[in-house]
């Protein structure tokens, strides 16, 4: 599937493309949650995939999705060659002005993909989820390689392949978004001066649900501080020690 005939324009300080794809699973999220939440310095090109099933992580669909996906990402690598451009799962919100930390890490010319993190300490692996990349022939191969690899290994993700091809160095001149672009999986609360949040390290059936009800604990946290979440967090422990009890 191509994304010939969109608008595009390169970022020379102003507009940054942010390319995303979601199926009718994830509509939802798509709607009220990623797009309201892009900065009007974002141009969004997204595209959805007629792909049914409840898009819970590992699932057939889920599956069928990312390998469409590592498609679409290779047609922006072509369309964009020389430019450079955000890959983002809709899973995600975002928080003011994100682009003078792009563009701070775009001055780095060592450097051609950028990938959040999984975790913070005891891992090294990247999520796949965030990506911002440069255009260009080495970004290609790295996930034309993924998708080689996704396609000889039954049930292989995107982020498992990437992760992969890194331990083995096959993966050229990479880096780590800042902790700025959070993620559930690298711990909670997250920090008070995000730009980004990634709803992920979900579990087991009802995916979209688990994100909904993190986006709701997101809201809370940002409302009322991390200091009252950790509090409440404590006092709904000790409730439940508790009752467990009784």
């Amino acid at each position: 599937m191509g994304l010939t005939g969109m608008r595009l324009t390169a970022f020379r300080g102003g507009a940054m493309k942010i390319y995303s794809c979601y199926t009718p699973s994830h509509e939802m999220l798509y709607r009220e949650y990623f797009l309201p939440s892009l900065p009007v310095q974002f141009e969004d090109h997204s595209t959805r995939f007629e792909i049914v099933g409840s898009g819970d992580f590992g699932a057939p669909d889920f599956l069928r999705s990312i390998e469409a996906k590592i498609g679409l990402v290779l047609d922006s690598i072509a369309a964009n060659a020389g430019q450079a451009i955000i890959w983002s799962d809709v899973d995600i919100v975002y928080f003011g002005d994100p682009l003078p930390i792009i563009a701070g890490l775009l001055t780095d010319q060592d450097i051609d993909i950028w990938f959040q993190k999984e975790h913070v300490g005891g891992s090294d692996d990247v999520n796949a989820g965030l990506i911002l990349m440069r255009c260009n022939a080495a970004v290609e191969q790295l996930f034309r390689d993924a998708l080689a690899m996704m396609r000889s290994t039954p049930g292989l993700n995107d982020q498992d392949a990437i992760n992969r091809l890194i331990r083995k160095q096959a993966a050229g001149k990479w880096a780590y978004l800042p902790l700025q672009f959070a993620a559930r999986s690298q711990g909670w609360p997250p920090a008070t001066d995000i730009v980004a949040y990634h709803a992920n390290c979900t579990v087991g059936a009802d995916g979209v649900g688990q994100k909904l009800r993190q986006f709701a604990e997101l809201n809370r946290v940002r409302r009322f501080g991390a200091t009252y979440w950790r509090m409440h967090s404590r006092i709904s422990r000790l409730l439940a020690k508790i009752k467990a009890r009784l």
